[in-house]
C-alpha cells in the first residue's frame, strides 16, 4: 500500500496498534470469562431475568436523580 505523506504511514501505524490492543484486550476478557467459574445456562429465562434486572436499576436511577 503506498501512503501520500509521512503522516499518512504513521496514522495507518496508529490505527493499526490500536486495533491490536483492543484485539489483545478483547482476548484478554474472553480468556478471563472462561476462567470465572461454572458456566450458567443463557437461555429465554436467562435474558428475561437480566432485562428486568436492567430495568429495575434504571428505574431506580432515574428516580434517584429526579428528587
Amino acid at each position: 500500500m503506498g501512503y501520500s505523506t509521512p503522516s499518512e504511514y504513521v496514522r495507518e501505524l496508529i490505527r493499526n496498534d490500536q486495533r491490536r490492543r483492543m484485539k489483545d484486550k478483547l482476548d484478554s476478557m474472553l480468556f478471563e470469562g472462561l476462567r470465572s467459574g461454572a458456566s450458567i445456562p443463557v437461555d429465554e429465562r436467562f435474558w428475561d431475568e437480566l432485562k428486568h434486572e436492567a430495568m429495575t436499576k434504571l428505574a431506580a436511577r432515574k428516580k434517584s436523580i429526579q428528587k
